[in-house]
């Protein structure tokens, strides 16, 4: 037997995908993990050299609705408060 048939491949180099598209899940349910996970996902791609426009798309859509988040949660406070008055 050749040495070719006995050698394993050398496992790919993690470009972090799996965070980005982890990320894109959780910006939907849980923005701020989102933005996280994207972070990690660019970090990861820019180590390895691969593209970032999934992490890049992923940090985009967690900060928009992480700030709609926000902005929901102060229109609320606002009118929970001022209505007891």
């Amino acid at each position: 037997m050749s040495n070719d048939v006995n050698a394993q491949a050398s496992p790919p180099a993690d470009s972090g995908r799996a965070f980005a598209i982890t990320g894109l899940v959780f910006a939907f349910l849980i923005p701020i993990v989102g933005l996280i996970l994207g972070l990690v996902a660019r970090n990861r791609a820019h180590a390895t050299g691969s593209q970032s426009r999934l992490p890049t798309v992923t940090i985009v859509v967690s900060a928009i609705l992480l700030v709609l988040e926000l902005l929901a949660g102060v229109l609320v406070t606002v009118s929970v408060f001022s209505s007891s008055r």
